[in-house]
């Protein structure tokens, strides 16, 4: 059975004074998801880190899709079968590459960096970056969670 997004939850982490993103998220034909506006704007980075906290508070694995992005067609797909293949030297899933092989643009690799667009990783790994986030960087800091692993860590 190929995956649809009916057999996603689907968690929605919004900063509030966006009506319009709001009004989306309820028109989403979800079966199942969670519509959460933040009490205070957290802006996009920690707003990303606040719903993979929230998200892995009821999921084992958790698929970041940025707003501004549209899946390919076999997307979840794709996820569904990398995502059995996961160890710890490939800590997330990418749906996207910038390549030029256009006799090869199927190919999965493992690479050295990471794109933030459509991703998705497990909880087991999501817990142990968090750790070596939180080990980096102070609860103050402004610097980005993502940026900061890379930088520090990979």
């Amino acid at each position: 059975m190929e995956p649809t997004i009916k057999n996603y939850h689907v968690h929605f982490q919004i900063d509030p004074g966006f009506p319009e993103v709001e009004n989306l998220a309820r028109d989403f034909s979800a079966t199942d998801k969670t519509i959460l506006v933040n009490q205070f704007r957290l802006d996009c980075n920690m707003n990303v880190y606040a719903g993979l906290k929230n998200a892995f508070a009821i999921a084992d694995f958790v698929m970041v899709f940025e707003d501004d992005c549209i899946p390919a067609h076999d997307c979840l797909q794709w996820m569904e079968w990398a995502k059995t293949k996961m160890d710890w030297d490939a800590w997330a899933i990418n749906a996207f590459h910038r390549h030029n092989e256009q006799d090869n643009f199927n190919l999965s690799k493992k690479c050295a960096h990471w794109t933030a667009w459509v991703w998705g990783t497990s909880k087991e790994h999501w817990l142990k970056l968090d750790q070596i986030f939180k080990e980096f960087v102070p609860e103050d800091s402004s610097d980005s969670w993502d940026r900061v692993l890379f930088d520090k860590y990979f």
